[in-house]
């Protein structure tokens, strides 16, 4: 704490609850609820290691859904310009499973859209 008084735990998502536990011993008549508590652990580089992982987690899975999205798209279209099934998983490099598992994803959006729109 920054006034010098220390509180130890065995674990980390230990540290709030033990932190308010000791302000309530340290100050019974205050209510420690609301006071915001930024637990910081001093790991050095390993925390900058720890939120640069955070960060290429959160864009791979940006990337991911971005992914699926375009070959969404590719799918529909090719679907329109009247390729067959075999033909798009060959040019995506995917199953013929996955391109029909894609189209009817889009088919039950469509027909969700449709009826939503009819109302």
């Amino acid at each position: 704490m920054d006034d010098g008084r220390v509180t130890h735990v065995r674990t980390l998502d230990q540290a709030e609850r033990q932190v308010r536990a000791f302000l309530d011993e340290q100050e019974p008549g205050i209510d420690h609820s609301a006071v915001d508590i930024d637990v910081t652990p001093l790991l050095g580089d390993a925390l900058v290691r720890v939120r640069e992982a955070q960060a290429a987690a959160e864009a791979a899975q940006t990337a991911t859904v971005n992914a699926a999205r375009l070959m969404r798209g590719a799918v529909r279209e090719l679907r329109h310009q009247g390729l067959s099934v075999t033909d798009i998983a060959h040019l995506l490099g995917v199953s013929r499973g996955r391109v029909s598992q894609i189209g009817e994803r889009d088919r039950v959006a469509e027909t969700a859209r449709r009826r939503l729109q009819a109302r």
